[in-house]
């Protein structure tokens, strides 16, 4: 019977040698009291030769750690070993990659490896020479932090060095959380730190290091809010004329007294949670149509993005249909230097687009009386016949005015607005005239 002191949950527990064909079971307990036995597993043969063990990264002096891969079966005995001073760790694997504490701490210019045994069997790593390290330093704590942050890096630790993190907003300083720089092949490393509960604005962070009997100590950063973070809006729009709305804004890091903007200004607001706020917009902000930003603003001034609202104008009722468009020409002007009456140009195309079309031109006898003033003569005029349900666009185009080239997609020719039209059975004759 072997006995063990369980320090880490999870973690394979050290057990004397075990050979092939051994019933291995195990029970825990405490105070005189002990649990069943587990069921019996059964120790199999070995039939994988042992892997070589690797330091994977240059040493240097001070280090207290040394960390190896490629560990593997987990079996034996690993022992990390000096040239100077004999064996420095003797540990049970637990993992194919594990970092064992040596002791004493690594010299510069010592000679450093691994070796591993067991069931008859013997493996080294390649040797390693502990290099002099590098001046400690304080290192930085990369900002900004943030309240409710649970990570904080801090760059550029001397490889190996303990390093813990401190608030100073409070007598005496609170220890946040602590742990180690790892091994590198440069002798700097960033540390992350995680596992820790939530910053608070308001902390003071600092970092301390201590290594080589040398004591380093950042300087502190405060711990701020973020800016809110504004993602949507629900709705989004709305029509005009409405009896006022309840505009819902979602996203992230809103404090309770945030208020929503409107074009700038406050509105009354109901905070709900840090990712949800709503809004009251009264009838007066939704009387016009037109295009609103919108901002979520913290109590400590800080504002998000904007995002856009729409106040909708009503859309436009349907066109009035006609069976035919009728074009009476009034435009009494003369080509200079003669009695003739200006003609004008007719063309039509539909609404949704393509060519413009001619339809025939324009002065015609119906539309003048005998005293030559321009008067709708029934039969009059130029006509087009307009199709149930299609709409249509109708322009008036005059060569003779400056700068024309006849086109009538030319702002220049048009003697007339461009009219739109739809067509619809048994709507009658729609009458315009050109001046």
């Amino acid at each position: 019977m072997h006995r063990t002191v369980v320090v880490d949950t999870g973690q394979p527990l050290p057990a004397p040698p075990m050979s092939n064909g051994d019933s291995v079971r195990v029970r825990q307990g405490g105070c005189g009291e002990w649990s069943d036995w587990s069921e019996p597993q059964v120790v199999h043969a070995l039939t994988d030769e042992f892997t070589t063990p690797q330091i994977p990264h240059e040493l240097f002096e001070c280090q207290d750690m040394v960390e190896v891969i490629n560990i593997s079966p987990l079996i034996g005995i690993l022992r990390i070993m000096s040239d100077q001073r004999g064996e420095l760790a003797r540990v049970v694997p637990t993992g194919d990659t594990m970092v064992v504490p040596v002791a004493p701490s690594l010299t510069a210019g010592h000679q450093v490896w691994v070796e591993r045994d067991g069931c008859g069997m013997h493996t080294e790593s390649d040797t390693r020479v502990v290099g002099v390290g590098s001046d400690v330093t304080a290192g930085e704590i990369s900002e900004p932090l943030f309240d409710g942050d649970t990570e904080v890096t801090v760059k550029d630790l001397v490889a190996g060095a303990r390093v813990s993190l401190w608030d100073a907003s409070s007598q005496p300083h609170t220890l946040i959380t602590s742990g180690r720089a790892s091994s590198s092949d440069t002798g700097q490393v960033d540390v992350r730190f995680t596992g820790f509960s939530e910053l608070r604005a308001g902390w003071q962070v600092y970092a301390q290091t201590s290594h080589c009997g040398q004591f380093r100590r950042t300087d502190h950063v405060n711990v701020g809010y973020r800016p809110p973070d504004l993602d949507r809006l629900s709705p989004r729009g709305i029509p005009q004329g409405s009896p006022g709305a309840t505009v819902v804004a979602t996203g992230a890091h809103f404090r309770n007294g945030a208020v929503m903007l409107w074009n700038g200004s406050a509105r009354a607001t109901t905070y709900q949670s840090r990712t949800e706020i709503r809004a009251n917009i009264p009838a007066a902000d939704i009387a016009s149509a037109g295009t609103f930003q919108v901002q979520v603003r913290n109590p400590d001034g800080q504002r998000s993005s904007t995002l856009s609202f729409t106040v909708i104008a009503p859309a436009p009722p349907p066109p009035v249909g006609y069976d035919e468009f009728v074009i009476v020409n009034c435009n009494t002007n003369f080509i200079p230097e003669t009695n003739v009456h200006r003609e004008v140009h007719i063309y039509f195309r539909l609404a949704s687009g393509g060519p413009w079309v001619p339809i025939n031109d324009s002065p015609h006898d119906a539309d003048y009386d005998t005293s030559g003033t321009c008067v709708y003569q029934p039969g009059g005029g130029a006509r087009l016949a307009l199709d149930d349900g299609k709409e249509y666009e109708v322009v008036v185009v005059d060569r003779y005015l400056a700068s024309c080239n006849g086109d009538p997609d030319q702002l220049a020719c048009r003697r007339s607005p461009v009219w739109r039209v739809r067509g619809k059975s048994g709507g009658g004759e729609k009458v315009v005239y050109v001046n």
